[in-house]
């Protein structure tokens, strides 16, 4: 079985974070205050952030015309001292950057890079294709502080050195309506449904081996093209 490439983390003190964003960006007033508490928390936590040019635009649902976001992205995967690149939220149109992205380049200088809904189709290809792992996990807007535990140790796997490993737990609950930034800046998570393992295959409750999805609702557009290659990625990484 062969090796997935795991980005490696430059240095042990200060972390520092590029923020662009690959599908929708700020755009409106309270996303931006949203952005500008977080990133002030981050600054008091010791973490730097570096902010992308796209990063604050948005029209149509896009924060740039795609070579500006796929540019964006590039140069920050490319600036040996960032360690993640963590983009504020998710979207719809990701995709239109796929075709513009050299993704065999990646592997120059593996690059951290967390999220969920959209910005899974691109943690997805970059992993099926380049052999770099990714983090599904929150976007940068919900790092708020004081988020549950599951959401506070997204960030775990850029502290542990190589060959170790962390475990990872279930949340306890989940959120079933939004509380908008607009009407409180510092929301966190509404958690008030109880989470609950659903078991879609068979009765089988123990698994082994290598993990690989994200958000169904942006993967399923990937099905049958370059970016979506699962029987290569299964044959290359799983176990048989």
């Amino acid at each position: 079985m062969s090796n997935i490439i795991y980005p490696i983390i430059k240095k042990s003190s200060r972390l520092k974070i590029g923020v662009t964003a690959p599908s929708s960006g700020l755009g409106n007033d309270s996303f931006i205050r949203r952005f500008e508490l977080i990133k002030k928390q981050f600054k008091n936590s010791g973490i730097e952030i570096v902010e992308g040019e796209c990063l604050r635009k948005n029209n149509q649902y896009v924060s740039d015309i795609r070579e500006n976001r796929v540019k964006d992205f590039v140069k920050l995967w490319n600036d040996p001292s960032i360690d993640l690149i963590f983009p504020p939220r998710g979207g719809e149109n990701l995709i239109d950057c796929l075709e513009l992205i050299d993704f065999e380049s990646l592997k120059a200088n593996p690059t951290w890079i967390q999220g969920y809904s959209d910005i899974s189709t691109l943690l997805f290809s970059i992993t099926t294709i380049s052999d770099i792992a990714t983090a599904h996990g929150i976007n940068l807007l919900d790092s708020i502080e004081k988020q549950d535990q599951l959401t506070r140790e997204s960030r775990k796997y850029l502290t542990i050195k190589s060959g170790e490993g962390f475990v990872q737990k279930s949340s306890k609950k989940w959120q079933l309506q939004f509380v908008n930034f607009k009407d409180k800046l510092d929301t966190r998570f509404n958690l008030t449904e109880k989470t609950k393992w659903k078991i879609l295959n068979g009765n089988q409750t123990k698994f082994k081996g290598r993990i690989i999805g994200g958000c169904v609702d942006t993967l399923t557009n990937l099905i049958g093209t370059p970016y979506g290659d699962l029987e290569r990625f299964s044959k290359n990484y799983c176990l048989q």
